[in-house]
């Protein structure tokens, strides 16, 4: 899931005019927001973004590993989530809600238990200078088991943190992101407790319509779990089309 979006994202963006977006990332490896690897090696993932009126939206995200490897922790080699939302400027905040459908494929010994998502995120704008801000943001996402007994995808997660964006010329951005993470516990056998998040990026206009993410790090890293996870360190980047 990306927030990513993650992030993981959430891949779903509040967006004040209707734009449709197809993207296409490569990462040095899958790692979930609650700092759990789906994947310990390169991946593909994609997103296709639809922009409707009155601020609805649907999104399909998907992930695929790249070098044929059994995948981490149960989980499947190929993962689709399926979204659909609806975002709104409200007074000076942005406000985006959904639900989606977590779909972990063709793995057998996962049993079946894909998950339904909610979700929720509020965030508002801060203008330092007039060519830097400042967006305090807080999502929280639940995971719902779809099948009876499953336990694989159960629980809630809260991130909140701040964003700074630096425009330092007009077709570049430099973007930084520092978060906390409350997980629930939310898969099986892993501690509630807090996580670290830190998201950098360059951010390109090549042209209108095409932009690039390039570099992209992200870091996961426990703070108050005392489970198996780790400090993990996620390079990539990423091509994105508008239309």
């Amino acid at each position: 899931m990306k927030w990513a979006l993650t992030a993981g994202l959430l891949v779903c963006a509040t967006h004040s005019v209707q734009a449709h977006t197809f993207s296409v990332s490569a990462k040095s490896k899958y790692v979930l927001a609650e700092g759990i690897v789906v994947y310990n090696d390169p991946v593909m993932q994609s997103n296709l973004h639809l922009d409707f009126p009155r601020g609805f939206y649907a999104n399909v995200w998907w992930s695929l590993g790249l070098n044929g490897t059994e995948p981490s922790l149960r989980h499947s080699r190929f993962a689709l989530d399926y979204s659909i939302g609806w975002g709104k400027e409200w007074h000076e905040f942005r406000v985006n809600v959904g639900a989606g459908y977590l779909d972990l494929s063709d793995q057998d010994s996962f049993g079946g238990e894909d998950a339904a998502r909610p979700y929720g995120e509020v965030k508002r704008e801060f203008a330092l200078t007039r060519t830097q801000r400042l967006v305090p943001f807080l999502n929280v996402e639940g995971h719902i088991p779809i099948e009876q007994g499953g336990e694989e995808l159960n629980g809630v997660h809260a991130l909140f943190g701040v964003e700074h964006q630096w425009e330092f010329f007009p077709a570049c951005s430099l973007l930084n992101k520092f978060g906390w993470l409350y997980d629930s516990g939310t898969h099986r056998g892993l501690d509630s407790g807090f996580l670290g998040h830190y998201d950098f990026w360059l951010h390109w206009e090549i042209v209108p319509s095409v932009f690039i993410d390039l570099p992209t790090l992200q870091v996961i890293f426990p703070l108050t779990v005392h489970d198996e996870r780790k400090t993990w360190y996620t390079f990539g980047g990423s091509l994105t089309y508008s239309f």
